[in-house]
């Protein structure tokens, strides 16, 4: 055998290891955007169990809220800030959403929500007073002009 013959088994044994690697890297690739869709979701389920519990925790406000009945200055409060939680954990919906983090099934779904909710008078109120602090412009602007009855 002569050196032109090793030399060219050699570079095949070469690209074949690139061709193997690249398919291992694939592989471990896919796995860990499935790893990181799951721990988005888990994180998302807890986010959302603990708005939940919140919203339990002051459900008569809510009702009192939804009535029409006049709050005190603390349930005016504590309803602020029931939905300033909801938004942030809208807003993280989003920037997963943005990021390739969250299908377009489970992302419909929750500014679905939103959307409803948004058609309550309460809830719009203290959207048009969070949504000037804390959230991400892009958030701010989706909802605007997606979900808000009368910009859709």
């Amino acid at each position: 055998m002569n050196w032109d013959a090793v030399g060219a088994i050699a570079e095949l044994a070469g690209a074949l290891g690139v061709i193997v690697t690249l398919l291992y890297l694939s592989s471990q690739l896919r796995h860990n955007t499935k790893a990181l869709k799951s721990s988005t979701y888990q994180a998302y389920s807890s986010t959302a169990m603990s708005t939940i519990d919140s919203l339990s925790d002051n459900a008569e406000i809510a009702v009192k809220a939804g009535l029409g009945e006049e709050l005190s200055q603390a349930e005016e409060l504590r309803l602020s800030l029931y939905a300033a939680k909801l938004f942030s954990q809208m807003e993280t919906i989003f920037l997963h959403y943005s990021e390739g983090l969250i299908d377009d099934e489970v992302f419909e779904a929750r500014m679905s929500g939103l959307k409803k909710a948004l058609g309550d008078g309460n809830t719009l109120k203290y959207w048009n007073i969070w949504k000037q602090y804390d959230l991400v412009k892009a958030f701010v602007r989706h909802v605007d002009e997606n979900l808000i009855e009368g910009n859709t």
